[in-house]
């Protein structure tokens, strides 16, 4: 939700997914509002990284 510049509740949760890409990196499918956000900020690329440990997960993006 930062990277498309709008905070909780701006675009719903399910809207956003990351699945595992064909050579099994991370990927970021966006649908719904997250989708047309995206197109209207001029999105066309998702870097995603993901991190965890046993107790603590993290997660960055970044849109291009």
């Amino acid at each position: 939700m930062k990277a498309l510049g709008v905070g909780i509740g701006g675009v719903a949760f399910a809207d956003v997914e990351v699945v595992r890409g064909a050579l099994g990196a991370p990927e970021l499918r966006a649908t719904g509002r997250a989708a047309r956000r995206a197109a209207v900020l001029g999105i066309t690329e998702w870097h995603v990284s993901l991190t965890h440990t046993a107790t603590v997960a993290a997660a960055t993006v970044v849109a291009s």
